[in-house]
């Protein structure tokens, strides 16, 4: 608003009172701009030192990392070391200011987390190695004494095996026979009563002054020493000398080292190996290099359990044959559920065409008729 002539005094001062006020109004925008820029100063100041601080912070997390991967042998990783020193600057605002703190924690942070991994996976490895070395230890050991306990309990099975075969039962006997050609395979056949007469090599009768070494067939027979001891052992058995002799032929020739190539039965009545290991633990070549003397007490030992039962020659044979026929009807036919009646048959073909039978297998009527064919004189 102009001012004209005809104001008052009073009119003009009050026109002139709003420059006074904006002077004033200058003066105070001036402090404050000053204040305000004091303040930032100030602020600016303090996050430079703020971020000084951190940027030691993070050389330290660096260094200390480098030290741990080259205590567990690794070299430290390129990038895991801050690419360029933090400045000191003062940034343009706080915000930027801000932002270069974070990613110099976030650096010494990652840094850290390497490093405490690379320890970790470290100790993992080791502890993963021990275990490994203590279980094949452990491993090696328990096959060990597997082996061990393996080899003692095959050891103790086998042994009861030949008792076993020794002890059981004649009808569940695998047996089969040789006629006196000796060709096809045999077994013997005992009683469990016959089992509990066992003897050892040790027990069987020697004689230094043995005559019967080297002598089988008639001369072995012949020999007055074995003649003599022969007659002593049919007389136990309870059956004449002459009868005892019939076996003996019939069975090996009168030869103590007889063999048969199919069953390696051996000696005068061809005793089969797991009776030769059950009742006397002798092996078969044992048997065979025993003199016809020493073989008659074995005779004895054998027939011991059967005193008393056997009354005629075909018991007799019968008792070294197929002792469970002994006293069976006519029609009793020799076989078991582990031999078949028809490979008994087959394989002792020199007793089975005595058999009447259809199928031409072995009963007691053809092992009576095969007895009476090779009985010999004077003998019931």
């Amino acid at each position: 608003m102009a001012v004209t002539g005809e104001q008052s005094g009073d009119q003009k001062k009050e026109v002139n009172t709003p420059g006074v006020e904006a002077v004033q109004g200058q003066e105070q925008a001036g402090a404050r701009a000053t204040q305000e820029q004091q303040q930032k100063r100030e602020t600016t100041e303090a996050e430079q030192a703020h971020n000084a601080k951190r940027a030691e912070t993070a050389q330290n997390a660096a260094a200390a990392r480098a030290g741990v991967l080259a205590e567990a042998g690794s070299a430290p990783a390129a990038s895991a070391t801050p690419s360029a020193t933090p400045t000191t600057a003062a940034p343009e605002n706080a915000s930027s200011t801000d932002s270069a703190a974070a990613s110099v924690t976030t650096t010494a942070a990652a840094a850290d987390t390497n490093s405490a991994q690379g320890a970790s996976s470290n100790g993992f490895g080791d502890k993963l190695k021990g275990i490994g070395e203590n279980l094949s230890g452990f491993l090696t050991d328990l096959w060990g004494k597997l082996k061990t306990a393996f080899s003692s309990m095959s050891a103790k099975f086998s042994g009861w095996m030949d008792k076993r075969k020794v002890g059981k039962k004649d009808n569940e006997t695998d047996t089969t026979a040789s006629t006196s050609t000796q060709d096809t395979q045999r077994d013997k056949s005992t009683d469990a009563s016959v089992s509990a007469a066992t003897t050892t090599a040790s027990e069987v009768a020697t004689d230094a002054n043995d005559t019967t070494r080297g002598l089988k067939g008639s001369a072995l027979f012949s020999n007055a020493q074995f003649s003599a001891k022969a007659a002593k052992v049919a007389k136990k058995i309870g059956v004449s000398q002459s009868a005892l002799y019939g076996i003996i032929k019939i069975e090996s020739g009168g030869d103590p080292a007889a063999r048969n190539p199919s069953s390696n039965a051996s000696g005068l009545i061809q005793w089969m190996p797991f009776v030769s290991r059950g009742m006397y633990k002798l092996e078969p070549e044992q048997v065979r290099s025993m003199t016809g003397l020493q073989q008659l007490d074995m005779v004895d030992k054998y027939f011991s359990g059967q005193r008393g039962r056997l009354k005629t020659f075909s018991d007799l044979y019968r008792a070294v044959f197929w002792s469970a026929s002994i006293g069976k009807a006519t029609d009793y036919v020799f076989g078991t559920s582990k031999t078949s009646a028809a490979k008994v048959a087959k394989q002792n073909a020199g007793i089975a065409k005595f058999s009447t039978r259809s199928d031409g297998l072995i009963d007691n009527r053809c092992f009576e008729a095969f007895c009476a064919s090779r009985r010999p004189s004077g003998v019931a």
